[in-house]
């Protein structure tokens, strides 16, 4: 597994790639909800809570295997301070 991260003054980039047997994406999200695993659903509601991208790419266009996860976020929605008034999680 290779983990990419990258910025610049307006945007953070990221890759995670895998060199596994990758799956179907478009069969993935055709069955999506019967197969009761929201990982991908949720990964896509969390980057547009935060203005940013995200795609997913199976098998990896550069080595036709595997999978490739490539997104960017926009650095004044990552960095904004935490309220103090909300509910803060278990990880931050």
């Amino acid at each position: 597994m290779w983990i990419r991260l990258g910025a610049d003054v307006e945007t953070l980039t990221y890759e995670v790639e895998d060199d596994g047997i990758g799956f179907d994406f478009a069969a993935t999200i055709e069955n999506y909800y019967e197969a009761g695993s929201y990982g991908l659903l949720n990964m896509h509601e969390r980057v547009s809570i935060l203005s940013g991208s995200l795609s997913v790419l199976s098998p990896c266009p550069a080595t036709n295997n595997g999978v490739l996860i490539r997104g960017s976020l926009p650095r004044k929605q990552v960095e904004k301070q935490p309220d103090p008034e909300a509910k803060q999680s278990w990880a931050t």
